[in-house]
């Protein structure tokens, strides 16, 4: 198995690599490669963007305890980090898997 170390977290993943590259962390399954399922290369791919979720809850909750708002706008941030996570990996860090998966669904 393969072991990603991220701040406070381990992860174990046997099939997939993690890279820290980019603004939403890079991710390539081998599965689309070798001819596994691509909805769930893709799926794989989209999840593990978390840098834009990551960075709204951070200057939310910055926001938050300045101008003492409560957690309102540490969410608010943070679901549209998550938002911009799944853009940004849908058209930018998994375009192959992404167009592997339209080519799958337009033969299947």
């Amino acid at each position: 198995p393969h072991y990603h170390h991220l701040p406070g977290l381990t992860m174990t993943t046997p099939k997939t690599s993690i890279s820290s590259g980019g603004a939403g962390g890079g991710h390539s399954p081998p599965d689309a490669e070798v001819g596994g399922d691509p909805s769930t290369a893709l799926a794989d791919c989209l999840l593990s963007q978390y840098k834009f979720c990551a960075l709204g809850v951070v200057l939310g909750g910055a926001y938050a305890v300045k101008y003492k708002r409560g957690v309102g706008p540490m969410v608010a941030a943070g679901v549209s980090g998550s938002l911009s996570d799944m853009a940004w990996g849908y058209v930018v860090a998994c375009e192959k898997e992404a167009a592997a998966y339209r080519d799958w669904k337009e033969r299947g």
